[in-house]
């Protein structure tokens, strides 16, 4: 489940990013962190919460690795068009094995796919970049309690954002380690 999370920490150079949320930064720098790193740069790549730095090298094969691993979550999702231009979002999650302990939670993205960003200023100037799995909103994280969790939320679909476009994914992930024990996708069309 590909996730673009833009982050707002090069906007000071004469275009800003309109999708990047500053959220996005700090959770880069909690994911450098736990990876025993410091630098955060662009971009950056994580597969289940591991650092990807050679992606044009690695990031297949880190891709084929966390796909081989055995979900140590169960997720459930729904997400379905409601009233009044807005995303009713439905889920629950177990974690089927006891010994699962640690601080875990669930986030809920909803992303938006075929979007455009025409660089106005700096390095990219003039270059239209096209964009797919942009989170617009992040929801979490969520604790579990005694393993377990439901959640239920109504999300707001923004004037800027194609409903058509929009998907919903929820994953659970170790907020120590940062590593992702599940990810579901919502299979519900939202236009």
């Amino acid at each position: 489940m590909p996730l673009s999370l833009h982050v707002d920490y090069w906007d000071d150079l004469g275009w800003k990013d309109p999708f990047a949320q500053a959220g996005f930064a700090e959770r880069q720098r909690w994911l450098v962190n736990a990876n025993g790193h410091k630098t955060v740069f662009t971009p950056h790549f994580f597969v289940s919460g591991k650092e990807v730095r050679d992606w044009r090298g690695d990031l297949a094969q880190e891709l084929k690795r966390a796909t081989a691993e055995p979900a140590r979550a169960s997720i459930r999702l729904r997400a379905e068009p409601a009233p009044s231009g807005t995303i009713a979002i439905a889920g629950s999650v177990s974690l089927p094995s006891p010994s699962i302990k640690g601080d875990v939670a669930l986030f809920v993205a909803v992303t938006e796919d075929k979007l455009v960003s025409n660089i106005s200023a700096g390095e990219n100037r003039g270059v239209t970049l096209l964009h797919d799995h942009v989170v617009r909103e992040l929801i979490g994280p969520i604790a579990l309690q005694d393993g377990d969790t439901r959640l239920k939320r109504t999300v707001t679909v923004r004037r800027t954002w194609n409903a058509a476009e929009l998907g919903v994914v929820a994953f659970v992930q170790d907020r120590l380690s940062g590593q992702v024990l599940q990810a579901a996708g919502a299979s519900q069309c939202l236009a």
